[in-house]
């Protein structure tokens, strides 16, 4: 009966009275041990990856988490002496032998500051685009009046065009890539604004000339001029300017008009200078920008200086861009007698002149340039701070 007793205390799957139950039995706990040290194995484990995770992301808190930016702490010091705490709990030996990877950041110690850092460090390379030649024209379609073909090489092609807007003085923006000169240019005073592109047509090249915005007029005189000058640059073998054939336009230093002429001219100018249509008034000041470079007009202007300078100083305090580049050209141009520099320098000609020096037009800022060395010139002294030169 004791023995029945203590049979059944006993695991029945583990024991036997034969020696094939010891066997079973043995292999039973053994399977049973393996499991458990497995299962130990494991656990230590992911414990393990939880205390390098923790690391990970306390060192990257600590470090501000920057990802190319500057270094700024996000935990306080309070943060940082609990974290502490807790991590001198764990046993040394379940922590991780190896610190924490940034891939995106360098390893900075603790001390350094951002200002320190080089901006070098974290600017992404940039890509370059190669120059593959000049494209092909959009639709296969060009301006056939406004387009000329050269068997120049495209290096040489915009060597030349380059060449060719600095001595028509017109300011431009390259993009080497595209082949593409966007320009600007004043033409009788007149704002003209055209592109000019390369493009590669049945193994030769094309020259293209687009008028974005300005009189038709004054575009085809500008349109000619580029095409002389190509000419004379070996880009066309002939001069060809078909737009407006019959319209010869002639660049003059200087217009000279006789007193009758100038009565007759500058007067309706000045007049249409004060009126309230914005259209008028660009009119007016571009007329004037050309006129005002004859010397006449500087006489006839001289003789009624009080209104004729309260006109330009009107012109000048405008807004519109085309306005402020006509208005500073005339102040420029008239700018070479001693009474009228005086009556500017008297006037708040001078201050929207210097408020004009900030503008982002490169052709207002370059009259007005000229306008103020053309005062300062004429009247012996800095319109700044008075000083003599």
């Amino acid at each position: 009966g004791e023995r029945v007793g203590l049979v059944r205390k006993v695991d029945m799957e583990t024991w036997s009275p034969t020696k094939s139950g010891e066997e079973k039995g043995i292999k039973l706990r053994k399977k049973k041990n393996e499991a458990k040290v497995s299962e130990e194995i494991v656990s230590k484990e992911d414990e393990l990856q939880e205390i390098t995770n923790a690391q990970t992301a306390f060192e990257d808190m600590r470090m501000g988490g920057s990802m190319g930016g500057g270094i700024k702490p996000l935990l306080s010091s309070r943060d940082i002496s609990s974290f502490s705490t807790l991590m001198e709990g764990i046993p040394s030996s379940r922590l991780s032998v190896s610190p924490p990877v940034f891939r995106s950041v360098p390893s900075f110690p603790s001390t350094i500051q951002s200002s320190s850092i080089d901006s070098q460090m974290h600017r992404a390379p940039s890509i370059s685009e190669k120059d593959v030649g000049p494209p092909d024209p959009p639709g296969g379609y060009l301006q056939p009046s406004t387009t000329f073909y050269t068997s120049k090489i495209p290096s040489d092609i915009r060597n030349g065009i380059r060449k060719t807007l600095l001595e028509m003085k017109v300011d431009f923006d390259e993009d080497q890539i595209k082949y593409q000169f966007e320009c600007e240019g004043y033409p009788q005073g007149k704002q003209v604004l055209l592109t000019i592109r390369v493009f590669s047509v049945d193994h030769k090249f094309a020259v293209e000339v687009q008028r974005r915005k300005g009189d038709c007029v004054a575009f085809s005189s500008l349109h000619g001029q580029f095409i002389d000058l190509c000419s004379k640059n070996g880009l066309c073998k002939a001069a060809k300017s078909v737009t407006l054939p019959m319209i010869a336009i002639k660049q003059y230093d200087e217009i000279e008009l006789d007193e009758e002429e100038v009565e007759a001219c500058i007067r309706p100018l000045l007049e249409m200078g004060k009126s309230t249509s914005l259209y008028t008034q660009i009119d007016a000041v571009s007329s004037l920008s050309e006129l005002t470079r004859g010397k006449g007009v500087a006489e006839w202007i001289a003789k009624d200086l009080g209104n004729n300078i309260e006109i330009l100083e009107g012109l000048l305090k405008l807004k519109n861009q085309d306005v402020q580049r006509g208005a500073v050209t005339c102040v420029a141009n008239l700018a070479q007698r001693k009474d009228i520099c005086t009556a500017l320098q008297n006037s708040s000609c001078v201050a929207s002149i210097k408020k004009l020096l900030e503008s982002h037009n490169t052709q207002i800022v370059r009259e007005a340039s000229r306008a103020i060395n053309n005062i300062e010139n004429v009247i012996g002294s800095s319109v700044y701070d008075g000083s003599r030169l």
